[in-house]
């Protein structure tokens, strides 16, 4: 199987030293569209061009990534050596015109070199001595060597040393490298226009994004937030400096708002406390952009993701892009290269914790690179203020407790009657702190809940919680007068289930549907209960108290685990 992501950061490695005028971002782009180029159909059998993408990379594989001795090296290598035909491809996506003429003379290598316009010098290739060029002419010297291997029978490899071997793959990178580089803009324009014809396979996909938020839209609230200079702060804007001053002004406003003017980094790290709406916001940034994708396909394909639901090392962050959206490696990393996926990454902080931190060390560095390679991807992050920002280059933005204004928009959008509004918005307005405490919107909208069912206006943080999660027992008991409904058994088996997938993840993070029937089953036994655990996982899904997402089951708030960890932990202790 070929990995290209192993192949580029092996390319990247062998030819840095090389280009070392070049920034990390600037070759790993050539790199990429290295790739693309190499990968692209152009679905014309008569230039007789098919079936290079699979064996200039299956030699890449076994030479770059693969662990396989010196003998098998060398001989792929003279597959991986004959840079013609990928110089014609390059040359026939440029200028058809021109590789058209080209091809009907029968001219050889040298001419094709000449034809792309990599030897300025004219250069005669048969006759010139390539070591008069290696401190003169850095390209020259490149494509002159490869020139040189082109007619290479592989039998001839066999007698180099490895130090041999590898300066020559290394040529052959530098060469398929230069070429990229000089028709980069020419190349990542007619890569760009060709995907455009694959635009309408995103509709299905785009459709359910709208349908996953559609309920919510019309009760959703606007978060403001405000940028935390001292977590970014090497970060320099232009038009962000107070010239009096001489320091940056923090940017504020929503996060819609900001990202559509304010932030040319393309970059945002969103923080908030526990229920500030960090996962609503970025649902519904997808879903905004869901919807300006679906009525004009010029704009970006939104991709959100919950960082918790990541619990297989072996899927990378761009695997589960590419499969979210429906598209394979080579499409979604020029859609990445390009820029016209917006990536919303959700929950740094529920990223699940396994032996030795492996997987967060992972999916870590994974953010990091996307953050470092796609910078024309707009890549918003969401984490918990507790955590260190490891995310230097990425300015932060603090999200604020809600003002009364925003709390009385928030009771109008989602009371049944301007009544019931009125009559919550007294209480709050009463009562000092149990204003600051529903100033986080999950509060506000637990109590407006709670206040729906009995009428109650709870005071603090934890009976809010408490009283929200015995007013859906309470609605399901009176709604559904279901027998099976035991309140007291299933509140166990979730209290169960909080206290130790909390101890053993550290985080609200996914779990398959036989990781949580173990957690009420081994409840169910200490307890001696007797109940139909299949049917509490159904029913406390239905009830919203656990979340079910790419089959894997996460209690719906991290909120809602953390109370059922403390309501254990109290019966642990027997008080």
């Amino acid at each position: 199987m070929i990995n290209w992501e192993a192949i580029k950061k092996a390319i990247f490695e062998e030819t840095k030293k090389i280009f070392k005028d070049y920034t990390e971002e600037q070759l790993m782009e050539l790199i990429q569209l290295f790739e693309l180029c190499l990968s692209v159909k152009l679905n014309n059998s008569d230039l007789k061009l098919d079936g290079i993408e699979s064996r200039i990379s299956n030699a890449l594989q076994i030479i770059l990534v693969d662990d396989v001795g010196k003998p098998k090296k060398t001989a792929l290598f003279t597959d991986f050596a004959k840079i013609e035909p990928f110089f014609r491809k390059v040359l026939y996506l440029v200028n058809q015109g021109k590789y058209e003429k080209f091809d009907k003379e029968k001219k050889g290598l040298s001419a094709l070199i000449g034809a792309l316009s990599l030897n300025p010098g004219n250069i005669d290739f048969e006759i010139e001595d390539a070591e008069k060029l290696k401190t003169t002419n850095f390209k020259a010297y490149h494509l002159l060597k490869a020139y040189k291997l082109r007619n290479l029978e592989s039998h001839l490899c066999e007698n180099w040393s490895l130090k041999e071997l590898y300066e020559n793959i290394e040529n052959i990178l530098i060469v398929y490298i230069l070429v990229v580089d000089r028709w980069k803009n020419e190349l990542a324009e007619i890569i760009s226009n060709e995907n455009l014809q694959k635009e309408q396979d995103f509709k299905p996909y785009l459709n359910s994004v709208k349908e996953d938020f559609k309920s919510r839209i019309g009760r959703f609230v606007h978060i403001k937030g405000h940028e935390d200079i001292r977590l970014s702060h090497n970060l320099v804007i232009e038009n962000g400096i107070n010239d009096q001053e001489n320091e940056r002004i923090e940017r504020r406003g929503s996060v819609n708002d900001l990202r559509k003017s304010s932030v040319p980094e393309k970059r945002m790290l969103i923080w908030g406390d526990a229920g500030m709406g960090k996962s609503t916001t970025l649902e519904y940034l997808a879903y905004v952009d869901a919807d300006k994708k679906l009525k004009d396909p010029l704009n970006n394909i939104p991709v959100y993701i919950s960082l918790g639901l990541l619990t297989d090392k072996s899927v990378s962050i761009k695997n589960t892009i590419f499969s979210k959206i429906g598209v394979d490696e080579v499409l979604g990393e020029r859609m990445l290269v390009e820029g016209r996926i917006n990536l919303f990454l959700d929950a740094i902080n529920e990223i699940p914790r396994d032996d030795s931190n492996q997987l967060k060390t992972i999916r870590l560095r994974e953010i990091q690179s996307l953050v470092k390679i796609y910078k024309k991807c707009f890549i918003i992050l969401s984490n918990r203020p507790q955590d260190e920002n490891i995310f230097k280059e990425v300015p932060v933005f603090q999200l604020q407790k809600m003002d009364i204004e925003q709390i009385e928009i928030f009771l109008n959008r989602n009371t049944d009657s301007k009544a019931e509004a009125q009559a919550i918005l007294k209480n709050i307005k009463e009562d000092d702190r149990l204003e600051k405490i529903i100033r986080v919107p999950l509060m506000l909208s637990r109590l407006i809940e709670i206040y729906k069912v009995s009428g109650e206006i709870p005071k603090s943080e934890g009976e809010i919680i408490g009283k929200f999660i015995q007013s859906l027992y309470l609605r399901e008991i009176e709604e559904k007068k279901d027998g099976n409904f035991h309140v007291k058994t299933i509140h166990t088996l979730l209290r169960h289930l909080g206290y130790w997938s909390l101890e053993n993840k550290d985080t609200n993070s996914g779990m398959p549907e036989n990781e949580v029937l173990n957690y009420f089953l081994e409840s169910k036994q200490k307890y001696g209960l007797t109940i139909d655990i299949i049917y509490v996982l159904e029913i406390v899904t239905q009830l919203g108290i656990l979340e079910k997402r790419d089959n894997l089951y996460t209690f719906a708030h991290q909120a809602y685990q953390d109370y059922f960890h403390s309501q254990e932990e109290i019966a642990i202790l027997g008080l």
